[in-house]
This record gives structure tokens, C-alpha cells and sequence, in this order.
């Protein structure tokens, strides 16, 4: 029983003056891994009056959710639904849907967020850390986005088009030429970029090389099998990072 967020929302509901005064929420379950079914019983009820809570705050400015629930049944519909946040810019969700699960144990896509990113255009900071599904979003949608945090699928499907200019990348060290293209396809040059929460390999740099000529800062943790295999050939080097003809 998640008691801290049971009693966030008791008291926000409780006392109609604080709703207002609230900017920021940030909420962090941890679970242990195995099933998640025992854990709905106890689950569901908070998320229902976390709903209610999150309904009231007009003024919210950030919101971090991460319920360590992946490969449960939770929806972010039935956590967001009738929520309205026009000063929203920092926008974090995890631990909803399939995560980083293996498609074979747990089927089910994650439940679609668009819905919730369409309606907050005023979000400029968004982080789906385990998110590993394409969004389909219309071209107006978050037209302020200015960092992302997320799978490379993922962001090939939210970066084109939008002003971002931080992109951290999650998951796996495989990244496609066309993953790479569209991440590439920003309004703005990617000026930082963070791999530390990926393994990376030459490769993948020399790949990234190709397409985001802009980046001026870059955040990387090498693979160390292919680290200790080329560190005397000189090829962990960032001279990846300078493009070339």
C-alpha cells in the first residue's frame, strides 16, 4: 500500500486552500519484480483518489510519475483523465504499460499518452524512461519541447519537427539509420546529448556522427567489451563527433 501518495491525496482533497498552492509532484513507488496482479488490489484505490487529487491542481508547473508497476494492467487514462494543467512544463511518466518488457511476456502495448501530450501544449521538458512504443502525434502538438528523455523509437516519433535541443536516450544500444534520421529532423539543432543510460559502441557514435552535426555536449558510457577491444586501435575517440564528408 503506497501510504505516502494515499495521504498526499487525502490531504489535498481534504483542504480546499492547498490545491492552488501546489506546483510540483513527484511520486515514486518501488516494487520488486515478478507479478504485478497482488499488487493491484492496493494499487487501484490510490491511483483513483490520486486522480481526484491531481483533477484540483490547476497550477501544477511539474509532474513526476514513476510507478514501477511495468507489465501491470494500470493505465495513465485512468491516472490523467479530466486533468488540466495549462502551466505544465516538466511532464515524467514510468512504470505504466509494457515498459522494457519483452514482447513475449507481456503482449499488450503501453496505453496511448498522446491523448494527455495533445491536450499540454505547454510542456517543455518530457521524460517516458521506459517507453518503447511510437507516439503518433499531430504536428502542433508540443510545440515548446525542448528536452526529451527516452528510447530511440520513441523519440524518432516525438523529436521531428520540435525545438529540442537536450535528448537523452534509454534502452538498448541498437539504434537504426532511420531512428537516427528522424531524431535528426528537429526544428532546432540537439545541442546536448546523453547516452549514459544506453551502452554504447563505436559504431553507434560513428552513426550518430552522420546525423547530429550540432552537438556540443555529449554524455556517453562505452560498452566495455568494445572499449577494451579498440582502446589501442584509437578508435574510442571523438572524432565520431566531427562529420564528415
Amino acid at each position: 500500500m503506497p501510504y505516502k501518495t494515499a495521504t498526499f491525496c487525502e490531504t489535498i482533497l481534504r483542504y480546499p486552500h492547498l490545491p492552488e498552492l501546489v506546483k510540483k509532484v513527484s511520486i515514486r513507488w518501488h516494487t520488486e519484480s515478478g507479478p504485478r496482479e497482488h499488487y493491484m488490489q492496493y494499487v487501484e484505490p490510490v491511483l483513483s483518489g490520486l486522480n481526484s487529487a491531481l483533477c484540483t491542481l490547476f497550477n501544477l508547473e511539474s509532474l513526476e510519475l514513476a510507478f514501477g508497476l511495468s507489465g501491470g494492467t494500470i493505465s495513465s487514462r485512468g491516472i490523467l483523465n479530466g486533468c488540466n494543467f495549462p502551466a505544465l512544463r516538466v511532464f515524467s511518466l514510468s512504470g505504466v504499460g509494457r515498459g522494457n518488457l519483452p514482447i513475449k511476456s507481456h503482449p499488450n502495448p503501453t496505453p496511448p499518452i498522446e491523448w494527455f501530450l495533445s491536450a499540454t501544449p505547454s510542456i517543455q521538458h518530457l521524460r517516458l524512461a521506459d517507453c518503447y512504443e511510437v507516439l503518433h502525434l499531430a504536428t502542433c502538438d508540443l510545440p515548446s519541447l525542448a528536452t526529451f528523455r527516452g528510447s530511440a523509437p520513441t523519440a524518432a516519433s516525438v523529436l521531428p519537427g520540435r525545438p529540442v535541443q537536450l535528448l537523452s536516450l534509454v534502452g538498448h544500444e541498437f539504434v537504426t539509420e532511420r531512428d537516427l534520421q528522424l531524431i535528426a529532423s528537429t526544428s532546432t539543432r540537439i545541442r546536448w546529448l546523453d547516452l549514459s543510460a544506453m551502452s554504447v559502441t563505436p559504431l553507434l557514435l560513428r552513426d550518430i556522427s552522420r546525423h547530429l552535426f550540432g552537438v556540443e555536449c555529449l554524455k556517453v558510457k562505452l560498452a566495455l567489451r568494445h572499449t577494451l577491444h579498440h582502446a589501442l586501435s584509437g578508435i574510442v575517440s571523438f572524432s565520431y563527433l566531427t562529420p564528415t564528408s
